[in-house]
């Protein structure tokens, strides 16, 4: 009875995939609209490679996730560098007047 509730090794993977690929689907357009437009025209490149691997399967590649982890860390240097920290009363703290 164990065995009908733990789906076979395979299974598993299948889901693994699809949800990697529906998660590709999200992804791509937000790269498209929200990230590529953000960067420098000689940063695009990562961005636009990862898109041209989403439109054609390729995020099983081997080469496909040093493409990601690239992507990554040009985005986290990116926000980091538009990143400042504010101070911004609490209008309810008793301390500011």
């Amino acid at each position: 009875m164990a065995d009908t509730l733990i789906p076979p090794a395979y299974d598993r993977l299948t889901g693994l995939v699809e949800a990697a690929l529906g998660q590709s689907r999200v992804v791509r357009p937000a790269l498209h609209s929200r990230v590529i437009p953000h960067l420098p025209p000689s940063r695009r490149g990562t961005a636009e490679h990862v898109i041209r691997r989403i439109d054609r399967s390729g995020l099983f590649e081997p080469t496909a996730l040093a493409d990601l982890e690239a992507l990554l860390v040009q985005m986290d240097c990116a926000v980091e560098q538009g990143t400042r920290d504010v101070f911004r009363a609490n209008e309810c703290d008793p301390g500011h007047s």
